[in-house]
């Protein structure tokens, strides 16, 4: 199996479970915070949601600004939104995984915010990192806000204590 196979197969997997917190969004809670410097759940949910973004982003660019992608606008997403714009997103990496040769996975990427270089790292370790493990680790922390605000929580990997396989 050719690396984007593998990833394009990942990724398809990671939209699915990423859709089910999505869809289970209470509307009325989006500005519930668990604690003063946690992020809303509607911040959360739209922050997880835009990680996918940056596969296609990755894919075609050796240069990622962070930067450039940030919005001034605090605007509260309605579930709706959220997964309409997750499958757009899924659309667009699947789409740019299958352009990819294998030799791209190799390439270094520069990431920055702004002029502020953060790191260099291959393509596949870029893709790792900031999308596949970064869209993991937050979803891990909106099945905590989804489970505090009493929302069944879905199954992701294995049974929750809401939803049994």
């Amino acid at each position: 199996m050719a690396l984007k196979d593998g990833l394009a197969s990942e990724l398809q997997h990671e939209v699915i479970s990423t859709r089910k917190m999505l869809q289970r969004l209470p509307k009325d809670s989006l500005g519930w915070k668990p604690h003063p410097k946690s992020f809303t759940l509607g911040t959360l949910a739209t922050h997880i949601t835009d990680l996918f973004s940056l596969l296609n982003t990755a894919l075609i660019s050796d240069d990622i600004d962070l930067a450039a992608g940030k919005s001034a606008d605090k605007v509260e997403p309605n579930p709706e939104e959220l997964v309409s714009r997750l499958d757009t997103y899924l659309e667009q990496g699947l789409a740019a995984l299958k352009n990819a040769a294998d030799d791209d996975f190799t390439t270094m990427v520069a990431l920055r915010n702004g002029e502020h270089l953060i790191t260099t790292l291959p393509r596949r370790a870029l893709l790792r990192t900031l999308v596949y493990n970064h869209v993991i680790h937050h979803r891990g922390q909106l099945s905590v806000y989804l489970r505090l605000l009493d929302v069944p929580v879905p199954s992701i990997y294995g049974p929750s204590a809401d939803e049994p396989i």
